[in-house]
């Protein structure tokens, strides 16, 4: 969260969605890639 916080929701929402498909695309193991997550496989 910025020190200031959000100016609006839907800067929020970008701030939320693009911490999500961070997390899920560099940390978060696949099962169907052996357990790497998809930026690694």
């Amino acid at each position: 969260m910025p020190e200031g916080g959000y100016e609006n929701i839907f800067e929020a929402s970008i701030a939320i969605t693009d911490y999500i498909w961070g997390y899920y695309q560099t940390v978060r193991p696949h099962s169907f890639n052996d357990y790497l997550p998809p930026a690694e496989k």
